[in-house]
């Protein structure tokens, strides 16, 4: 199951999560698992995130950063 605590920052928004990515480059966010149905995750960095088995089914990824994400 994904991370709790990467969850709630994403729960915040976008911009607080690209805000937290910014500051813990070192850390691989682990969402595996998460239903982000219908989320407007545009912008959204996910770079080198775990996103296996996550549901994005009609979300907006509109320029979301997915480079060298497990998907």
């Amino acid at each position: 199951m994904a991370n709790p605590e990467h969850l709630q920052i994403l729960k915040q928004g976008v911009r607080a999560w690209n805000q937290w990515r910014s500051e813990h480059r070192n850390i691989t966010p682990d969402l595996y698992r998460a239903d982000f149905t219908r989320a407007n995750l545009t912008n959204a960095n996910f770079w080198r995130a775990n996103l296996r088995q996550v549901n994005f089914s009609k979300a907006h990824l509109y320029e979301t950063i997915l480079h060298e994400a497990d998907l």
